[in-house]
């Protein structure tokens, strides 16, 4: 099992690589595309659903080197893409950034703190949703698109195709 801080998970390209000061674990990141992984547990999945869209909050502190590039990528049920990626952008208290819905459920977050090697700590990671869906128009026919969705995996793209 890879060890987990914040809720955040080690992907790939990501080790541990001793404490510092505050006694937080230096990241060490070591290739182009370094990741952090969030699942939301049930409570966190409950709180996130409907959401309009989604804000992330993450405290990234470079400790060698530099963060280049860090991003942030949204699992809304049909696995990371470009569709639901976003450059997180700095503010006072580490950086953010805010994803647009794809879905009623989100299901992972990953953290992308930068595109070259580097080591790093993270202090602070939370995901808070931004105003409602509303009702699904589909009725009772939404949930059980969403539910197949999830099942059909790399398949989704063609089926849907026929089905339009």
């Amino acid at each position: 099992m890879k060890p987990a801080f914040l809720g955040l998970t080690l992907g790939q390209e990501v080790s541990i690589d001793g404490t510092d000061a505050d006694d937080r674990p230096i990241l060490a990141a070591h290739g182009d595309d370094p990741q952090l992984i969030w699942t939301p547990d049930r409570a966190a999945r409950t709180g996130l659903r409907n959401a309009h869209s989604v804000r992330v909050e993450v405290t990234l502190e470079a400790v060698a080197s530099e963060l280049v590039a860090p991003a942030v990528y949204v699992d809304w049920g049909d696995g990371f893409s470009e569709d639901s990626y976003a450059r997180l952008k700095r503010n006072a208290n580490g950086y953010f950034a805010t994803l647009p819905a794809r879905s009623r459920l989100l299901t992972r977050v990953r953290v992308d703190p930068s595109i070259a090697p580097c080591k790093f700590t993270v202090s602070d990671f939370v995901v808070t949703p931004v105003g409602t869906l509303g009702e699904d128009p589909r009725g009772w026919r939404g949930a059980a698109i969403q539910g197949v969705k999830r099942v059909l995996g790399p398949l989704r793209g063609p089926i849907g195709g026929l089905y339009r």
